[in-house]
């Protein structure tokens, strides 16, 4: 069994092709991939009789060093339980089979797009609240004690964001390329990886591609290097004020002006 977590599918499939394995050897593949390009790897790698399964883990850096990560893996089912003791070593939280190949790539592209989603819609009601008044830490202490709350308002927002920490650790040109993947490959396409056909307004997904393209705001904005928490700063440069802790002075709050990143800066000069 050969474990693999590369950048993209592009890489995986050249790594396979070259890849010198015996007969009835499987490949993991830990990647955040594009499930299509999975399927089509796996078919170059049956001609080999070599199986494959996709097994990606949600649980970010944190959880990648204390193993608390989350695995979904697809694949043939005999290959599936071969690798699966293996996997629980590093995904001690939970591994989820999910049916055939490219099964877990697909869950993993869209779990970190409803990732960024619930960052960004949190983000873009708390700027409508600071923008009359009520601080965003007042505001997460009542949305995380009701049904609005999310990880991202428990956790990444208040961490990440209302600190300006910005440093959770995954880059905004990963999360783009999960959403992107997401929205081209897994929304767009049916069973056999052809393209929906039919009444194009039923067909394309909502919102998804609403997330790809304030990622891609953000990465322009900021850089594709940046942590993907600051997929919020392009909200806040159209709102013009800034997330940041606090809760006012004598009930009275007034957020900060947006302020441009170096990148802007740059930009201008």
């Amino acid at each position: 069994i050969v474990f693999m977590s590369l950048p993209t599918s592009r890489e995986v499939g050249l790594v396979c092709k070259d890849l010198v394995l015996d007969q009835g050897a499987i490949v993991a593949d830990c990647t955040s991939g594009d499930p299509m390009m999975t399927r089509q790897i796996a078919s170059s790698l049956a001609e080999r009789n070599i199986a494959m399964v996709d097994c990606p883990v949600s649980g970010g850096p944190a959880g990648a060093k204390s193993g608390q990560l989350t695995s979904m893996i697809g694949g043939p089912l005999d290959a599936v339980s071969k690798v699966e003791p293996f996997l629980k070593r590093m995904a001690h939280k939970k591994v989820v089979q999910v049916g055939s190949i490219g099964a877990g790539h697909a869950i993993k592209a869209v779990n970190n797009t409803m990732n960024t989603a619930h960052l960004v819609i949190a983000s873009e009601g708390l700027l409508a609240l600071a923008k009359i008044g009520i601080a965003p830490e007042v505001a997460i202490e009542a949305i995380n004690g009701s049904s609005g709350r999310s990880l991202q308002t428990e956790v990444r927002i208040p961490k990440e964001v209302l600190s300006r920490e910005f440093n959770y650790g995954f880059p905004l040109k990963l999360m783009l390329k999960d959403a992107t993947i997401a929205v081209d490959s897994v929304c767009t396409k049916d069973g056999s990886g052809n393209t929906n056909v039919g009444d194009k307004d039923e067909q394309m997904p909502k919102f998804f591609p609403l997330v790809k393209d304030l990622l891609q705001k953000a990465v322009d904005l900021e850089s594709g290097e940046a942590d993907y928490s600051r997929v919020v700063r392009p909200l806040e440069a159209e709102t013009g004020l800034e997330l940041h802790a606090g809760s006012g002075i004598n009930g009275k709050y007034c957020a900060p002006s947006y302020i441009p990143s170096e990148k802007q800066l740059d930009a201008t000069d």
